[in-house]
């Protein structure tokens, strides 16, 4: 059987019409007929009724009257009616009296009648009520109409109750009617079917024949036939408009396969310069072309992949696959004008490499679907792979591969947001492995990363569920611990424990370079969420408990406290407050007299002082460490350094004593270990003219420590220019003896912290005594700091001490009461100077 696509119009087009007419015709004789049915039922029900009330009078005085020979005509003529099929009068218990039917009289209605209903003739009998009823399905009418009837036997009893019966049947009127509307019809249906077949037959001759040439010369087109294109014969209007359209569109058609034959040359061309694969996809029959360069790139050859979709889905990584088909299905739905999307594809040898795929519909089904697309592959897994190692490297650390900052704190973030949800307490652990650039110093930097990567690996070992250990700088770590509780104390409990194995695991000896290396650590500890506070916050606690922990003296734990941060908070005021203090000139320089043991001025030590107007004096003990830690020691060390070499200038020109012998100023470990710290030594020393053996340099046990080697070239350095060394706070560190015969230094000083003791203690006593005979035998000076009372001084004198520092010989000056009392014939005239 033909596709109803391949019927002809001139078929068809009679046919529907024939169809729409015969369907219209019908409607139209139908509501015709249900018009007239009701107007029927309407007449006929007035009629009835008429003739009922009719009956009800003339009945009832005929009956009355005992007139029955008056009452049987009457009902009689009542009943010529050809549509009456019953009419009776029925006594009081349903007999009748009377009947259109002789043979029906002295009868009981219900016996002989099977539509009457004793219900309804109740109603009329007892309420003097008229009931009409119209049954469709029989096509009848029934009506019980009450009737007064004569006393029987002459009785005194009130007028008896009977009614009156009719059946109407409307059967046969119903036919007269369908059979005259159907003969009115018949007329109006052969004026309307000449009509449609002369509009046929225009339609053919005018429409359908010149579609047919037309659809002729498309199939002579459609046969790639190179031959002149056929005229046509031009229709008329819309018909004739469409042959010409369509002849032009034929000649474009022809320049368009032309134009395109050599744009898919174009294209193979490009394709095959690209290296890019291509598939394409034939919706409607789920067939996919792959192309021999797409096959390659996968490892395969021609043959080996079929043509069918599930070639590519089965090969798409399950991770990709639903959001490579969400992304298809969105163009497909006309959603985005082109697919894009980069998903992973199984090679031949089982890898799988990263491609872009991108792809366009170019045709469409007749319902507007579409029906065929073109996509091309191209290979981007180098580039995938570089982007890859990109993304890594700026989350993890390049030494240990662990994650850095940058992904801890993320990290940190989303474990905050989950404990606050929870309701549970996580804790972040801030580890600082002690003394570690002294690993690096001795052992290099590549060892040191070796070392850095073993202890990550042992930090790894102890993680599990959720932790997280990262890497910051240098030699510090963090570890994340979440969801440990829902009570306070019991998580930190638990992160003390830790922390406990933490330490102990890394303070087992690691192997390095066929040596053992022994490691301690120190562990601020922090819980969260606190409040709102950020990740950055939270890591900065920790770093706060552990530096403390630092503080503390190393290779201890520490948990975050409100005190600690406030401390922090005031040593960050106090260093930016510091800042203005050094531009306003706040900084004052104080000198502090050494004497000998007749009691005269022999030299003094520079101190600094500091008044803040609104805070008043700021002693050295509580902005030195600020600025050690702000990094502001450094500035703060030149300046002075300057502001006493100027002052030593002046007392030069004004003519020093013979007596005095030294000016001595503190260098911190920071500034001492500048690389430059020579050359700015030297450069202040020449600028200022003054004589460099009047100059002494104060450094602490600290410095020759960490950095023996440096120091000694650096003091043997500023030795050759005259510059004297002093080892202040001596006793007090973690100093080797040995030193004190390598280093050219010429002074050692007795810390405040032995001789403060010296009358109650008979340990330190021996200390004391020990540096002194020491420094004799070494051909070192020794200076005692804090002597307050004259049995301090006693016992230095006793023990050989030449030199004295201390509130028992006055405190510290200004530097203008310190020169006048110096040089009382000149009063101080030298300048200040920037840092």
């Amino acid at each position: 059987m033909n596709s109803p696509r391949l019927w002809s119009l001139a078929s068809v087009i009679p046919t529907l019409l024939l169809l729409v007419f015969l369907v219209l015709q019908t409607a139209f004789i139908f509501l015709d007929y249900q018009t007239k049915s009701e107007r029927l039922l309407l007449q006929s029900r007035e009629e009835v009724l008429g003739k009922v009330n009719k009956l009800q009078q003339s009945l009832s005085d005929a009956l009355m009257r005992h007139d029955n020979a008056v009452a049987e005509r009457e009902l009689t003529l009542a009943a010529l009616n050809d549509n009456v099929s019953q009419l009776l009068v029925l006594d009081e218990n349903a007999e009748v009296l009377l009947s259109n039917q002789m043979s029906l009289k002295f009868m009981f209605a219900s016996a002989v009648l099977p539509e009457f209903e004793w219900a309804d003739f109740y109603q009329a009998r007892d309420k003097n009520r008229l009931l009409y009823q119209y049954v469709e399905a029989e096509k009848n009418i029934y009506v019980y109409a009450p009737l007064q009837l004569a006393r029987k036997d002459h009785s005194l009893k009130r007028n008896n109750t009977g009614a009156i019966f009719v059946s109407y049947s409307l059967v046969k009127p119903y036919q007269t009617l369908l059979a005259n509307t159907i003969q009115d019809s018949m007329k109006n249906t052969l004026v309307v079917a000449i009509a449609l077949l002369t509009l046929t037959i225009l339609l053919v001759k005018m429409i359908i024949a010149p579609l047919n040439r037309l659809v002729q010369a498309a199939q002579q087109l459609n046969n790639d036939n190179d031959d002149a294109f056929p005229q046509l014969k031009e229709g008329q209007g819309e018909i004739g408009l469409l042959q010409r359209a369509f002849m032009a569109m034929a000649d474009k058609m022809k320049l368009n396969f032309e134009q395109l034959s050599a744009s898919e040359q174009r294209w193979h061309y490009a394709l095959s310069g690209a290296r890019d694969g291509v598939w394409d996809w034939s919706i409607e029959s789920n067939q996919v072309f792959f192309s021999a360069r797409w096959k390659e790139m996968l490892g395969y050859i021609e043959d080996e992949i079929g043509d069918d979709i599930e070639e590519l889905e089965q090969r798409i990584h399950p991770d990709d696959l639903m959001d490579m088909f969400a992304c298809l299905r969105l163009h497909l739905a006309g959603k985005t004008p082109f697919y894009e999307h980069i998903h992973r594809v199984q090679c031949k040898d089982g890898d799988f490499c990263w491609v872009l795929d991108r792809g366009k519909v170019i045709e469409w089904a007749e319902d507007g679907k579409p029906s065929r697309l073109i996509c091309t592959h191209t290979d981007i897994t180098e580039y995938r792979k570089a982007q890859d190692l990109v993304a890594f490297q700026a989350y993890h650390d390049e030494v240990t591969q662990l994650p850095n900052r940058r992904k801890l704190l993320e990290h940190l973030a989303i474990e905050i947001s989950r404990t606050k949800q929870s309701q549970q307490w996580g804790c972040l652990l801030f580890i600082d492995l002690d003394k570690f650039k002294q690993v690096n110093d001795v052992h290099g930097h590549v060892a040191a990363d070796t070392l850095l990567r073993m202890v990550a690996k042992r930090l790894l070992q102890m993680m599990e569920g959720g932790n997280i250990v990262a890497r910051l700088l240098g030699d510090e770590f963090a570890i994340v611990l979440p969801q440990l509780g829902d009570e306070p104390d019991r998580v930190a409990e638990q992160a003390l424990g830790f922390a406990q194995a933490v330490r102990k695991r890394i303070a087992s000896p690691f192997v390095l370079q066929g040596q053992r290396i022994n490691l301690s650590c120190t562990i601020g500890i922090t819980l969260f969420p606190d409040g709102e506070q950020s990740a950055t916050d939270i890591l900065r606690q920790a770093d706060i408990a552990m530096f403390h922990g630092k503080e503390d003296g190393r290779d201890m734990i520490h948990f975050f406290s409100e005190e600690m941060e406030n401390r922090v908070q005031r040593n960050h005021n106090l260093q930016q407050m510091l800042r203005l203090a050094l531009e306003q000139d706040e900084i004052k320089l104080f000198l502090q007299p050494k004497v000998d043991r007749k009691g005269n001025v022999v030299g003094c030590e520079a101190l600094l002082r500091w008044y803040q107007p609104q805070r008043g004096w700021i002693t050295p003990s509580e902005f030195v460490p600020a600025a050690e830690d702000s990094g502001l020691i450094i500035e703060l060390g030149n300046w002075v350094l300057t502001q006493s070499c100027l002052m030593l200038k002046h007392w030069q020109q004004s003519g020093l004593p013979e007596q005095f012998k030294t000016l001595s100023v503190n260098v911190s470990p920071k500034q001492f270990l500048q690389v430059d710290f020579i050359e700015q030594i030297s450069r202040i020393v020449k600028e200022s003219e003054i004589n460099p053996n009047l100059l002494e340099l104060e450094i602490t046990e600290t410095i020759l420590v960490s950095q023996l080697d440096d120091a000694v070239e650096k003091i043997k350095a500023l030795r050759a220019l005259g510059i004297r060394f002093a080892i202040d706070d001596f006793g007090t560190g973690y100093s080797s003896m040995s030193y004190l015969s390598t280093l050219p230094i010429t002074a050692l000083k007795i810390d405040r912290s032995f001789v403060e003791h010296l009358e109650t203690q008979v340990s330190q006593q021996a200390i004391v005594a020990a540096i002194i005979a020491m420094a004799e035998n070494l051909g070192l000076e020794v200076i005692a700091e804090g002597v307050e009372n004259v049995a301090q001084l006693n016992f230095l004198k006793a023990k050989g001490c030449a030199l004295f520092q201390g509130y028992l010989f006055g405190r510290a000056l200004s530097a203008e009461e310190f020169s006048q009392n110096l040089l009382p014939k000149a009063a101080p005239q030298f300048s200040t100077v920037d840092a």
